[in-house]
């Protein structure tokens, strides 16, 4: 798996063998980012349950501001860093915690787009949105980009977040939620 896109195009993204989890595909990576190409300049990203690292790094090639990380599991942390430490004059923090932890230890940042993919199983989205929607970390215009199962559907509005696009990607589904005012 290589960063598709931005200054950092080519880099690869080391993913260890033994590790459980399964990075986000280039084409879903693509589209994401093809959606996102005219807002991610100069952006503050929050990866949540961040893996490889993968978006939020495809993220800092195609310009967003700063990243941070979060992570549980020791050893994606240590491939994050591992992922990180390729890449030259970029602002990130990587956060050890368990995601719900994390979001209300970040209480007061403010983050422009979050990525939110938890493993399928877990069926987190939407108590992960919700739990954002409590907490001030949230800028006017932010945007939500969720990775899900087909099998999970979720309401055209969660607390004061909207669904504005999902599109799917055979087994994979993204969906766009944004904050109403």
């Amino acid at each position: 798996m290589q960063i598709i896109s931005g200054k950092f195009k080519g880099v690869r993204i080391y993913t260890p063998k033994n590790i459980k989890i399964t990075p986000t595909s280039s084409v879903v990576r693509r589209a994401i980012f093809d959606f996102l190409s005219p807002v991610i300049k100069n952006k503050n990203v929050i990866d949540l349950y961040a893996g490889t690292g993968a978006l939020g790094i495809e993220a800092l090639s195609r310009g967003a501001k700063k990243a941070t990380f979060v992570e549980f599991d020791p050893e994606c942390v240590r491939t994050i860093k591992t992922n990180l430490s390729k890449l030259k004059n970029v602002e990130t923090q990587v956060v050890p915690l368990e995601v719900f932890m994390a979001i209300r230890l970040l209480k007061g940042n403010v983050f422009d787009i979050f990525f939110i993919d938890p493993p399928y199983k877990e069926k987190a989205i939407k108590s992960i949105l919700l739990e954002i929607s409590v907490y001030d970390i949230v800028s006017e215009n932010s945007l939500f980009i969720a990775e899900h199962h087909k099998k999970e559907i979720f309401p055209d509005k969660i607390g004061v977040l909207a669904l504005v696009r999902q599109k799917k990607y055979g087994e994979t589904v993204i969906s766009v939620f944004k904050r109403q005012c």
